[in-house]
Formats: structure tokens, sequence, C-alpha cells
């Protein structure tokens, strides 16, 4: 038999999450997934009450259930997630993109030029978070005197 893993029915028959898997790997305050939203408004449109359906689905506060059945027309018939409220992100996906092929290209260019690039849309500091988030930052690059032919070929003697 294979693992359970989480989000999958030990007994399909009965409907019933496995608690050993299902619940030790959430975290306190998870959010549900659309088909376990959908399962539960379905229930209701059909009759069932509030402790009826936290009866069947223990794992779910019954608190949860009523808000998630209430808010249930928001999110359309496929149980969608919704967007989350909050400052939208600075760089869209195209300048992030962009900013990555940019220091891929030339990993020495300085962040004066990679803002002109965006035309000073974002502040440094937005660059250097972004950069820092996916663990590449920019470091300074030692200052060493130029090496000229003569002077490598006396090293090499």
């Amino acid at each position: 038999m294979p693992p359970i893993r989480s989000g999958q029915y030990i007994n399909d028959q009965y409907d019933t999450p496995s608690r050993a898997s299902n619940i030790a790997q959430r975290s306190p305050r998870y959010q549900l997934a659309p088909y376990e939203r959908a399962k539960l408004v379905e229930l209701k449109a059909i009759g069932w009450s509030y402790k009826n359906i936290h009866k069947r689905y223990s794992h779910i506060p019954i608190g949860t259930i009523k808000t998630m059945i209430s808010r249930s027309r928001q999110r359309g018939p496929a149980q969608e997630t919704l967007p989350r409220s909050g400052r939208p992100k600075a760089l869209n996906d195209e300048e992030r993109t962009m900013l990555l092929d940019l220091i891929r290209d030339d990993p020495y260019i300085k962040y004066n030029d990679l803002l002109s690039r965006l035309n000073h849309k974002v502040s440094r500091q937005t660059l250097w978070t972004f950069f820092c988030g996916l663990n590449k930052r920019k470091w300074l690059v030692l200052q060493r005197p130029e090496l000229y032919e003569e002077y490598a070929r006396k090293r090499r003697a």
C-alpha cells in the first residue's frame, strides 16, 4: 500500500481525512484547499447543519466552517482562493525576469544601471531586498591593478 500524503484519504467510503497524516503536517491557521471548501459548501447546500458537518470533519473548527460557507458566494462555484489584501508588489513578473537576465549577463552591473533600466520605478533598497530574497547579493569587487603583459611575463618567470 502506498504511503498516505497530506490531503489524501484513508477510507474513501466515509470520506474522512487521515488525522495522523493530514493534521500533523498543517500549521494551526492553514487554509483549506478549494476541493475541501467545495465539499463543505455542497454538504450545507443539501441541508446539513454546521454541527453535522463539523462531526464529519472534526479537524476543521466549527467557526471556520461557518465563515467559509458564508463567504462561499464571493469565491464562485470553483471555491478559488481570493487575492489577499495589501500593497501590491513594486516589481511585476516581467521586471523581475528582466533584472535576473541583466545580472546573469553582467554580474558586475551597478545598482544605478539597474535602476535606470527600470526608469527609477523602485528604490535601491527594493532592489537589494529583491536580490537578497533570491540569495543573489551584489558584492563590491576588489579594486586590483591591471595586469600588463610585461608584468605577467615577469611573474611567470
